[in-house]
């Protein structure tokens, strides 16, 4: 574990990654948006979170409206206490949202569950 974090810290820049979204999508649907490829060939898209148009291309799939701006107050929040040094640091770190398309319908599985349960 420690040679790990050492070898992290010997890199110059890294992505962090702050914030997943699992989008629930249907393949066709998730094609059209040409978000995650022509042919949803690309279902993993990691996004800058200084990339403002496509964060807002991603933003409908956010759990909910403001989780997208918590995630980058909070990071601004950590690359400060980071970097308390100031801005001759080495290490660059570039703040990132994963987006990653889930095809299998399970939210119709757990939509089946509760009016299981509910019955």
């Amino acid at each position: 574990m420690d040679e790990q974090i050492s070898n992290f810290l010997r890199l110059r820049s890294s992505w962090v990654v702050v914030y997943i979204v699992i989008v629930h999508m249907d393949l066709e649907a998730a094609a059209a948006t040409g978000l995650f490829g022509l042919l949803c060939d690309a279902p993993v898209q990691i996004v800058g979170l200084r990339d403002e148009a496509k964060m807002d291309a991603f933003d409908d799939f956010a759990p909910d409206p403001n989780s997208l701006e918590r995630a980058t107050a909070m990071l601004e929040y950590i690359v400060s206490r980071l970097h308390k040094e100031g801005p001759k640091s080495e290490l660059a770190m570039y703040p990132v949202i994963m987006f990653r398309l889930c095809t299998e319908k399970c939210y119709e599985a757990a939509e089946e569950m509760s009016g299981e349960v509910e019955a």
